[in-house]
């Protein structure tokens, strides 16, 4: 199970160290959830995609950066309207991305 990798992702992120960082929030995505852990799920989902495709933007991977904010877009489809703001945004940086791909 992936409680703990997120969370000491998140302080390496802090810290500073961005790939050690990348590679636990990669692992806490490969790894199945807990068992009724919906809430736990909620809580760090959508943060490490939107990480993970900064991240790889700031690498110069466009394809990763878009698969990441994809999956984020994806999961906010039906997003409240309270989040609408940080849907547009996103949206308007996978835009640019993918103008700078195409």
């Amino acid at each position: 199970y992936n409680r703990g990798m997120v969370e000491a992702g998140m302080a390496l992120d802090r810290a500073g160290q961005t790939d050690s960082a990348r590679v636990l929030y990669e692992r806490a995505l490969s790894l199945p959830s807990i068992s009724g852990g919906l809430f736990y799920e909620t809580t760090w989902y959508p943060e490490v995609l939107r990480r993970l495709g900064e991240m790889y933007e700031t690498r110069g991977d466009r394809a990763k950066a878009l698969e990441y904010y994809g999956t984020l877009l994806d999961l906010w489809k039906t997003a409240d309207p309270v989040m609408q703001p940080q849907v547009r945004a996103l949206r308007a940086r996978v835009a640019a991305l993918t103008g700078e791909v195409g």
